[in-house]
């Protein structure tokens, strides 16, 4: 009786909270676009928001990007030991922009990876970020990998941190960060009773919970995201072929500024560890520039990776590969790592 009781009370919690939400949506948080509506849902299969649910709760994961902002520089800079120890085990470390994290099918590069017995950790950044803050992390934590895999945007080897990183490193950040990650929790908590209320009153066959709309959530184990968790709805809806634009900046030549920059970084690479050796990737976009791309892979005397048809693959946002294409050009970097050293092949 007092179970039924409270079974009771629990649905009106859940209906008060379904409304309190719907209206929280009209007035609170922005999306990517600052447009308002920051509280808007997608709705995904039950397992696949049961395992976000529980990868978060367990600080498997982080919230990397959702409608609330993009936090993931802050807990990395401000790490509490999970991510250092998995950094300074890795072989191989990517180091790059988000292409870099949307480029690559997670779950098929760390199977390969793991197949040849090398650990493997993302430090790749998003907010057009080069790859200063993934170079400061190493020297942060003392990692020495022997691989460094670098995506070749356009500004990659520029000296200046992203405004989503030049805070953090300078100490400041605390109180966005913070904020952001209640709003989140509050929605989390918000969205839990409407699903429970959804599990009550729904269909058996309707298997579907709601997720935050935009939400991306990153391992702490490789630093790569879980986009085989759950895909927001721009990457399924949203894909086009790249369409490959003139941009002014690919008919540039290397100047003596950007060649500067380039040794700078190269020294500092070589610090963290003198014997690591430099790829460098072209991932494909929409102001893909691969001729001088290339100049600048043979200027850092580095062997370079290009995919062999850029214009098959995909993008959800002109920027950033569909999970099909990232599939694809997995499968052909591991074919172009095992030419590149025989020794990697698969037995």
């Amino acid at each position: 009786m007092a179970g039924s009781r409270y079974r009771h009370y629990w649905q009106w919690l859940c209906f008060i909270s379904a409304i309190m939400y719907g209206l929280l949506s009209l007035f609170v948080g922005t999306d990517s676009g600052h447009r308002g509506l920051g509280w808007r849902v997608s709705i995904a299969p039950r397992r696949d928001v049961a395992q976000v649910w529980e990868q978060l709760n367990h600080g498997q994961v982080d919230v990397a990007f959702d409608a609330f902002g993009y936090r993931e520089p802050y807990p990395f800079w401000q790490d509490n030991g999970r991510r250092a120890a998995q950094l300074r085990s890795a072989d191989v470390v990517f180091l790059g922009s988000s292409r870099s994290q949307f480029a690559y099918d997670t779950s098929l590069i760390l199977a390969e990876f793991q197949h040849r017995r090398l650990n493997v950790y993302n430090l790749s950044f998003g907010c057009n970020e080069n790859i200063g803050f993934g170079v400061e992390l190493l020297e942060r934590y003392r990692a020495k990998p022997s691989i460094f895999v670098i995506n070749l945007d356009l500004n990659i080897f520029r000296r200046k941190f992203s405004r989503c990183t030049r805070d953090v490193v300078a100490g400041k950040g605390a109180i966005a960060f913070q904020r952001q990650r209640w709003a989140h929790n509050l929605q989390f908590f918000a969205l839990t009773g409407i699903n429970r209320l959804i599990s009550q009153i729904a269909p058996r066959e309707f298997d579907h919970y709601l997720l935050p709309h935009y939400l991306l959530v990153r391992s702490n184990q490789t630093g790569f995201w879980i986009t085989d968790i759950f895909e927001t709805r721009a990457q399924v809806n949203q894909a086009a072929p790249i369409v490959m634009a003139t941009d002014p900046e690919c008919q540039r030549s290397l100047d003596a500024e950007e060649q500067a920059n380039i040794h700078y970084w190269r020294d500092r690479l070589a610090r963290i560890n003198p014997n690591a050796r430099i790829l460098v990737t072209y991932i494909p976009h929409d102001r893909f520039c691969p001729e001088r791309l290339a100049a600048i892979a043979d200027y850092l005397q580095a062997p370079g990776f290009q995919f062999s048809e850029p214009a098959r693959l995909q993008t959800f946002d002109t920027s950033h590969l569909t999970r099909p294409s990232a599939r694809d050009y997995t499968r052909e970097f591991i074919e172009w790592l095992e030419r590149l050293y025989p020794s990697l092949a698969r037995r």
